[in-house]
């Protein structure tokens, strides 16, 4: 008895350290590294914002908050304004993070997170889409997300280049390898990822899609694509891994001298957590351990791919780790359906800029319309407010035929018209495809937004309840921490007030860490729906689509 309470004293102590407190601690005795790796066994996710113009105290700012929490990273999302050079970031976290963690990053028009100064959730919008040489003091901030999640193998993962077959195709079985090979589950639990503008990210989400039968949960957004890299991916591998025992099967110690020998590689482990990087001499050559950060420049896409350990305890029972998503949406439709009636495409070969020139027909007419003619049609609807005026396209998709016929909306922003033709950005329109204009609406996208997080409540407590062995049983879920993807159309100037989607958000899940960034296109399940497919349609939400003016939020959670 004495003891029992002995242990729940030394836990609720270890539960206030820091993690660079704990990690030390652990190091003092087998009953307290037993205690650090009890608090290490539940999954996690902090993060925190800075908005200082100096990358050495932004950083410095933002891990002495994450850091302050009991954990120990297993792996990062960095987010940061145009002023900061990736590189650098990637740099000082090397030297202040374990080794063994995997950390993805880009460079975002704004960016979502817990404000260090203010102790508040915020919002901060970077008004300008600037070049290296002309980058303000407005475009400076950094927000750096680290967590871990027991039972559950994080790796990093590239394309190249995603308008190479073959590039796509190895990066789909990267992620089929990761899925099958080890693994307990038919499918990773979940993928973000974070892609270059124009770099045609819809081929491969169709693919990883088909490959995963919809139940891998994917989501991103498309970065700032400027001079300067944009995309990082990386390992941190300069230093000693912690080993992470709980996702291993332990062996049996019988003697004295295996409960020594053991402990003693334990400890060397832990001690060398946090341990800084010691710098490389000029003229020696470094060691094997001692890996460069690599900027990632080339490739159009990086992403972290999350899946569960095969045969491990922390998949089972009361600390199971789960992934949902919602995305809602800002477009309404306005007017009649149309058909197309031709299609002309341009396509810039060095940028991978499509522009698709559409000439189309009202349903039940044969009269064809020209570029004007059907923005005349638009004016006539919605009068001199076409402010971000789209149209949706509803198309067939091919890698998913094994779940049936399955159609998905794709947004196209609208660039103009002429005598001619309807110019949209973009390009897979075909003839005879049904289109749809679409505008903004602000109290449709407050609506929509207040109504998908609803929707992402009852998933969580469903999914919980799923998740029981043996007989079924209510389950609490308790909510690890969420990632947001906003588009840079919506924020506090198209609403008229600041931190809308993360308040709705906090509202819902007060509490609950939560981290992001303003993208130029959102990666996640369709925040629209086609205008012949009902609301109770399941299955379009087992799709991930490139969205537009929407929100994306995907939230982790266990049961409890």
């Amino acid at each position: 008895m004495a003891e029992a309470l002995e242990q729940d004293a030394l836990q609720a102590i270890f539960e206030l350290l820091p993690a660079r407190t704990l990690a030390s601690a652990a190091c003092v005795c087998r009953s307290w590294y037993y205690g650090f790796q009890a608090i290490c066994s539940r999954p996690c996710l902090f993060s925190a914002l800075s908005l200082r113009p100096n990358l050495k105290v932004a950083m410095e700012e933002v891990l002495e908050k994450v850091l302050a929490q009991p954990f120990r990273p297993q792996f990062g999302i960095v987010f940061a304004g145009q002023k900061f050079k990736l590189s650098n970031i990637y740099d000082m976290l090397k030297s202040k993070l374990p080794g063994g963690i995997v950390v993805i990053g880009c460079h975002a028009i704004g960016l979502i997170g817990l404000d260090v100064a203010t102790n508040k959730q915020k919002e901060v919008m970077f008004r300008q889409l600037e070049t290296r040489s002309t980058i303000s003091q407005k475009n400076a901030g950094l927000v750096v997300t680290l967590g871990c999640f027991p039972g559950v193998h994080v790796e990093t993962m590239a394309l190249k280049n995603s308008y190479y077959e073959d590039d796509v195709k190895n990066f789909v079985d990267q992620a089929s390898a990761g899925a099958f090979h080890g693994s307990s589950c038919e499918a990773p639990l979940s993928i973000v990822l974070l892609a270059k503008p124009r770099s045609g990210v819809e081929g491969l989400l169709e693919k990883l899609d088909g490959a995963f039968m919809g139940q891998t949960i994917i989501t991103g957004g498309l970065c700032i694509d400027n001079s300067d890299n944009c995309l990082l991916s990386e390992c941190f591998t300069n230093d000693e891994p912690l080993t992470n025992d709980f996702d291993k099967p332990r062996k049996l110690a019988h003697t004295i001298r295996d409960i020594k020998s053991e402990m003693k590689s334990r400890v060397q482990g832990i001690s060398n957590f946090f341990k800084r990087q010691s710098t490389t001499q000029v003229g020696k050559k470094p060691t094997s351990r001692q890996s460069s950060i690599t900027v990632t420049s080339n490739d159009d896409v990086v992403g972290l791919m999350f899946r569960r350990r095969v045969n491990n305890q922390y998949n089972k029972g009361s600390k199971f780790l789960h992934c949902q998503a919602v995305a809602s949406g800002g477009l309404v439709p306005v007017g009649p359906v149309y058909v197309v009636v031709s299609v002309s495409e341009t396509k810039d070969p060095v940028l991978h800029e499509a522009t698709t020139g559409l000439t189309c027909m009202r349903e039940n007419d044969d009269r064809e319309l020209d570029g004007l003619a059907l923005f005349e049609d638009l004016h006539v609807q919605v009068g001199d407010d076409t402010s971000y005026p789209c149209v949706g396209v509803m198309r067939h998709r091919q890698h998913f035929s094994q779940l049936g016929q399955q159609e998905v909306l794709h947004i196209y922003e609208v660039q103009g018209a002429d005598e001619e033709y309807l110019y949209v950005d973009g390009k897979g329109i075909k003839t005879g495809d049904k289109l749809r204009f679409y505008c903004t609406d602000v109290k449709a996208a407050r609506l929509d937004n207040i109504q998908k997080l609803n929707q992402l409540e009852k998933k969580v407590k469903s999914e919980a309840c799923a998740s029981v062995l043996g007989p079924l049983k209510a389950r609490r879920p308790s909510e690890v921490g969420a990632l947001m993807f906003s588009c840079n159309g919506r924020g506090e100037e198209y609403f008229g007030e600041a931190n809308v989607d993360s308040g709705d958000f906090q509202e819902m899940f007060p509490n609950i860490p939560l981290s992001g960034m303003f993208c130029l296109a959102e990666i996640g399940p369709p925040s629209i729906l086609p205008w012949e497919i009902t609301n109770s349609s399941k299955q379009l939400q087992r799709q991930t689509v490139v969205n537009i003016f929407s929100s994306v939020c995907m939230l982790f959670s266990r049961d409890v």
